[in-house]
């Protein structure tokens, strides 16, 4: 989940998860929103995925233009990964 604060410009964002440091990123994890210019813009999903060992992920955003975005007041980004056993 990212929450972000209010921006200046309402463009377009993303968040998603990408594998092993690429510019990549897993299709299924990417939410999409227009940045709000008067109140917070969330942005949170879940996925599952296969992973192989030793696989490095990280929790990246990407926008239509450019733009610079702030995580909101007393609030973070956050990742969560669980291993699922057959």
């Amino acid at each position: 989940m990212v929450r972000i604060a209010p921006a200046t410009i309402a463009s377009t964002i993303e968040a998603g998860v990408r594998l092993n440091g690429g510019t990549t990123f897993f299709t299924s994890t990417l939410q999409s929103a227009t940045l709000s210019v008067t109140d917070d813009t969330i942005l949170q999903g879940s996925v599952i995925v296969a992973l192989g060992a030793g696989s490095i992920l990280d929790l990246a955003l990407q926008s239509t233009g450019a733009t610079t975005v702030s995580l909101a007041a007393a609030a973070n980004a956050s990742l969560s990964v669980k291993l699922l056993m057959p």
